[in-house]
């Protein structure tokens, strides 16, 4: 889609798109952290440190972005594996079990979804 954008926009409207891209990326990542917060009871520290990381995960993908370095597939799953590993770090045995639950969870929307893509 990247591609296509660069045929048809000037390079102000692709930056100008670039940047509305990561608003809605940044808003998206704070409503999540705010669900997870909720969901996990994570404690005020957990919280700040899941914060700072996914800033910190957010400031490198823009960067690349902004390179022309557009993440693939196979990167978002080392990202997602990281950020699995960064959380069973910081939570505690509870927190754990409930973590696991809710990507079981989002494991089984996911395919429910991608199911229904290859109907006629």
């Amino acid at each position: 889609m990247m591609t296509e954008f660069k045929e048809v926009l000037t390079p102000e409207q692709q930056q100008e798109a670039q940047g509305l891209i990561f608003v809605k990326v940044e808003k998206r990542m704070n409503k999540r952290l705010e669900k997870l917060s909720w969901k996990l009871d994570l404690t005020d520290e957990q919280e700040a440190n899941l914060k700072t990381q996914l800033e910190a995960k957010l400031v490198g993908i823009k960067a690349r972005v902004e390179a022309g370095d557009i993440p693939k597939m196979a990167d978002r799953e080392s990202m997602l594996k990281e950020f699995d590993a960064q959380m069973q770090s910081m939570l505690s045995a509870e927190q754990l079990s409930e973590w696991n639950e809710l990507k079981e969870k989002r494991i089984q929307h996911i395919a429910k979804h991608d199911s229904h893509k290859h109907r006629f």
